[in-house]
């Protein structure tokens, strides 16, 4: 199912403040990777997250006390082992501000549901553009737009999603229904 959402409309201006808070926390994200020595262009996040909770970080050679959590194509993700040593930089890292999938997905009305007894619907995708924001909902979820969510064909959201070059990866649809983000 796939949803656009237009500029000027109270969804949109909540969604949007919600972008904002993450582009926040990915700046912040990115300026401890930097900090850490880390190379700032991919951050894993934790499963549920929009922004923050990072898991993993990307670094040229492993560091000694680092271990591998993630591995994507040649790209290695590291975290910092349970060590004492490493105490410091496991708290930075979880205190980042952080922004949950959920909060955003109940602010279009979806709600999170079961296709069958072991597996849960994933979370609901965005693309975002400065005039609308275009939503993915797994074809097999149960969901009524609220007012301002119109619903659009595959052909116009394939068309518009390619115009809207921009799109900030929100959500991916891997492994673990983590998020592994590359920041251009």
């Amino acid at each position: 199912m796939r949803y656009i959402i237009k500029k000027g409309t109270p969804v949109f201006e909540k969604l949007w403040a919600i972008q904002h808070q993450i582009q926040a926390a990915h700046a912040e994200a990115r300026k401890l990777a930097i900090e850490l020595k880390a190379d700032p262009t991919y951050l894993l996040l934790s499963t549920g997250y929009a922004a923050g909770m990072v898991e993993g970080l990307h670094f040229a050679k492993r560091p000694g006390d680092w271990k591998l959590c993630h591995k994507e194509g040649t790209v290695q993700l590291y975290y910092p082992k349970d060590m004492f040593r490493n105490f410091y930089q496991r708290v930075r890292l979880r205190q980042l501000p952080s922004v949950e999938r959920m909060a955003i997905d109940q602010l279009i009305g979806y709600q999170h549901q079961q296709d069958n007894p072991v597996r849960w619907q994933p979370f609901v995708g965005f693309s975002w553009n400065d005039d609308f924001i275009l939503v993915r909902i797994p074809d097999k979820a149960i969901y009524t737009p609220i007012n301002g969510v119109k619903s659009i064909g595959q052909a116009a959201y394939d068309a518009l999603y390619v115009i809207n070059n921009t799109t900030i990866p929100v959500h991916r649809w891997g492994k673990n229904d983590r998020i592994l983000i590359k920041n251009e």
